[in-house]
This record gives C-alpha cells, sequence and structure tokens, in this order.
C-alpha cells in the first residue's frame, strides 16, 4: 500500500499498542523501512508512552520501611514462622496493588492513545471535508459562469445552424448577432486521425479565419468561438497536430452558410 494509505490504515497505532499480528507486524516493519520519517512518528508516540508511564507511576507509602521494621521489631527469634507469614502477606498485598497501578496505567494508555487516533481521525475528515466543500463550491461557480456565458443560446434573436455530414448532425452552432456571441455544440463528432485535429473556419470576404482548434472531441461540449461579424459560412477541416495557418480544402468535413 501507499505512505498515505499506511497512514490512513491505523496499522502504526496498533503496533505501538502491541496490537498487532505477527504479519502486521512485519507489514508495519516494511513500510518503516521504505518511509524513514515514520520512524520519528513512531519515537514520537513511544516516548509519549514512557512520559506517561512515569506521571502515573503509584509510589508505594513512604511509611511502609518503618511499619515493616516495628513488624520485625516485635518478634522474636521464636516467631520466625509468624514474621515468614506476615512478610509473605506483605508481598502479597504490595504486588496486588502494583498489578492495580499496572491495569490502570495501561487503561490510561490505551484510552490517551485511542483518543489521539480518533483525534487524528477526525481531523482528516474534518480537512477533507473542507477540501469537499471548497470543489464543490469551485465547481458552483464554474457552472454558473458557464451558464452565464453560453444563456445567449436560448435567446430569441439566436441562430441555430446544424453541421450535417452524410445527412447526419455532427454539431449545432448557435450565433447571436446582436450580442456578437457563437458557440458551437458537439453532438456527434468522431474522434479526428491520429496526428490530426479539426480546426474552425469563418469565410469572410472570400478569406478563411481561423475560429479555433478541436483535439479531443467530447459529445455534448459547448464551446465558446469569436463572433465573425461578415462572416457567410463556417467550416470544419481536418488539419495536422496543432492546427493550420490556412484550411486545407481537400479535407473539408463540413460547412454550413450563415
Amino acid at each position: 500500500m501507499t505512505k498515505e494509505e499506511f497512514i490512513n490504515s491505523g496499522l502504526l497505532e496498533e503496533f505501538v499498542l502491541g496490537l498487532t499480528t505477527e504479519h502486521q507486524d512485519k507489514l508495519v516493519m516494511e513500510h518503516l523501512d521504505l518511509y524513514p520519517d515514520l520512524c520519528q512518528q513512531l519515537k514520537k508516540w513511544e516516548f509519549s508512552l514512557e512520559e506517561l508511564a512515569r506521571k502515573n507511576a503509584i509510589a508505594p507509602p513512604s511509611d511502609l520501611k518503618n511499619r515493616l521494621q516495628q513488624k520485625l521489631d516485635l518478634h522474636d527469634n521464636n516467631s520466625a514462622k509468624t514474621l515468614k507469614k506476615t512478610s509473605n502477606s506483605s508481598i502479597i498485598n504490595r504486588k496486588f496493588w502494583l498489578n492495580v497501578a499496572a491495569t490502570y496505567l495501561v487503561a490510561a494508555t490505551f484510552g490517551l492513545l485511542y483518543f489521539a487516533y480518533q483525534n487524528n481521525q477526525l481531523s482528516k475528515q474534518s480537512e477533507q471535508l473542507v477540501l469537499e466543500n471548497a470543489k464543490l463550491s469551485a465547481e458552483k461557480n464554474d457552472l454558473e459562469s458557464v451558464s452565464r456565458k453560453f444563456s445567449f443560446v436560448k435567446e430569441v434573436d439566436t441562430q441555430v445552424l446544424q453541421f450535417n455530414v452524410e445527412n447526419k448532425p455532427i454539431g449545432t452552432v448557435f450565433i447571436n448577432h446582436s450580442l456578437q456571441k457563437t458557440s458551437f455544440k458537439i453532438t456527434n463528432l468522431a474522434q479526428p486521425p491520429a496526428q490530426k485535429v479539426y480546426q474552425m473556419w469563418a469565410d469572410v470576404d472570400g478569406e478563411m479565419v481561423n475560429v479555433g482548434v478541436i483535439e479531443s472531441p467530447q459529445n455534448g461540449d459547448l464551446i465558446n468561438l469569436p463572433y465573425m461579424k461578415n462572416a457567410t459560412s463556417l467550416n470544419i477541416t481536418i488539419e495536422p497536430q496543432g492546427g493550420s495557418q490556412t484550411a486545407t480544402v481537400a479535407n473539408l468535413v463540413a460547412s454550413i452558410a450563415i
């Protein structure tokens, strides 16, 4: 998996907690070799665990030594058996409280790491939501911009012309002379031959004027074209990659009179 996928998997956190399987341990070590910067994160978490252990360590009662000494002084040599029993009981009692302290420490450690993990996940989700919102906002603005740019196609005085090849439509041209706007909507234009492009031309006073190159036509695309006031026709030819300075009339694909 990639570095980002490995981080998001949570394996590194589980590895620190000792919750990974042998196979997962091997996977973690492989990724630590691949991405040395992750070792710093691992050391940071291990240091945090050590700090937490030190801060939560439970020391034995301060008067424990004196109390034990007093118990020893109260017994003579003939009470060795009783003393041994008492000492064993004290040791067992101490071990019990140490186990309680260790259990508390482990629980606190798990809680802290789980909280850090959850907080990290929420932070990532929050960042993702911000990015998604920004993306949606940008797309909305783009759609509104496109809608305003091509709103003239619905105007009553907009002229609608259709390119046909063998009686089949390949695209529609919208021209509004009062607004001086022109656009071309692709409806069924095949991909050009390899290393070739489509190029559109306006016939203005007997001269073919370049109005745009279409490299990879997509059905439904609406292309903004420069408005040519005195154009008498629009034409589509096939030209070399990058377009041509002059129209190759022999490669004419379609033509419509305006």
